[in-house]
């Protein structure tokens, strides 16, 4: 029955996707990046993990879980298309983006990114060859030099995916100096942002259409290299490869053990506590509790890594579960909603000014987050990082 429950969500979801692409006319539209994420997580890993393993959850966990999942991309759809009257933003002025500041700009992140992250590069040099050691290190009290250096480093690509037209050379080496930054922190999620970024950069501020051929070919070609990471550094089969990639994909069942566990509703309070401390750097607070919010799932569930601090396991809508119960559907759908309307509001926006301070609020509400603290919705703080970067590339300072 799972299995069932599994492609039954998954072609609710195609048949979303394909009314999207028929109305954008592209295959790679604002849902591309979120499918491009969460169906290998929820649906593709979880059907080969059930199909060769086969996990001891109940019946009625998953069917409750993947009517979450089908509800989240339902009224995200729903809020994107909601009748909503929005200014005409074509004839607007609108500020030329600036190349040379943008590739001047670009070059000092980086160079900032690489001094914020230096402290931690000296000190743990002899496992540049093996970054996720130094994720697993580096996880408490690191947090403003390890995710500042990351955050300069995103914005240095950004930025550079402007550029490319003007200065090629000079923007792609920039691009191949932060990418190699971003992979010494031993954190892949960043690295994805970057290639969300890239897909909805073309099709949003460049408008290129992308074929269903060249999408499914660079599909292909990502999924391969990803499965072949996974054959080099396991040294396993290509069917051992998807079984293990099934085994880290493990959102669903961490999810399912939640309800079959019988855990008590938190009524919010896990909520709240991730999007306060989470904000909170320890070089602040020194005293912020290490299970906080939902890290105290992480304590009751998986302890021995947690109190190892090697990194845990995420439990995805399972969040929303273990504050909300079994109403938790109802809080997703209104969450979804609001997000497909806020995705509205950004790409009406987007499509009269392409500079880059609009492109990150819109960025965000399609999957790339430039702040990977672990929890908290920060769209405010990129709506923040925004208007900084507005004030940067565009006010000029009145001298006498």
């Amino acid at each position: 029955m799972k299995i069932v429950f599994i492609l039954s969500s998954l072609f609710i979801w195609s048949i979303l996707y394909y009314f999207v692409y028929k109305r954008s006319k592209s295959i790679v539209n604002i849902f591309t990046p979120l499918v491009f994420m969460i169906v290998p997580q929820y649906f593709i890993f979880e059907f080969f993990y059930e199909y060769y393993i086969g996990s001891s959850y109940s019946n009625l966990s998953y069917l409750f879980i993947y009517l979450c999942y089908t509800a989240s991309f339902l009224f995200l759809f729903i809020g994107y298309f909601f009748p909503l009257k929005l200014k005409d933003v074509s004839n607007h002025d609108v500020a030329p983006i600036n190349y040379d500041k943008y590739l001047i700009f670009s070059i000092l992140l980086t160079v900032v990114a690489f001094y914020s992250f230096l402290p931690i590069m000296r000190e743990f040099k002899e496992y540049l060859l093996t970054p996720r050691i130094i994720y697993e290190r580096t996880r408490t009290g690191y947090g403003m030099s390890f995710f500042l250096s990351i955050l300069f480093s995103q914005l240095a690509i950004f930025l550079s995916f402007y550029t490319t037209s003007k200065y090629r050379f000079l923007s792609i080496a920039i691009i191949l100096i932060n990418l190699v930054l971003i992979y010494f922190h031993g954190n892949k999620s960043p690295l994805l942002t970057v290639a969300i970024n890239y897909i909805i950069y073309q099709r949003y501020v460049l408008n290129k259409i992308i074929s269903i051929k060249k999408f499914f070919i660079f599909s292909a070609v990502v999924s391969f290299l990803i499965a072949f990471i996974f054959v080099f550094t396991f040294g396993i089969d290509f069917k051992s490869a998807i079984l293990v990639m099934a085994g880290y994909s493990d959102y669903t069942r961490n999810f399912a053990l939640l309800i079959d566990s019988g855990y008590e509703p938190q009524f919010g309070r896990l909520l709240m506590e991730s999007e306060f401390f989470s904000r909170i750097p320890r070089a602040i607070y020194p005293d912020k509790p290490v299970d906080f919010g939902y890290f105290e799932l992480a304590r009751r569930f998986y302890s021995e890594s947690f109190y190892n601090n090697q990194g845990v396991p995420s439990f995805g809508l399972g969040d929303f579960y273990a504050d909300f119960g079994f109403f938790s559907i109802v809080i997703i759908s209104v969450t979804y909603f609001i997000k497909g309307i806020l995705l509205k509001i950004t790409v009406h926006i987007l499509k009269g000014n392409k500079n880059i301070y609009y492109f990150i609020p819109f960025a965000f509400l399609c999957g790339a987050n430039l702040l990977p603290i672990g929890f908290g919705w920060l769209f405010f703080e990129h709506c923040v990082l925004a208007l900084i970067l507005y004030f940067f590339l565009n006010v000029r300072l009145k001298t006498k």
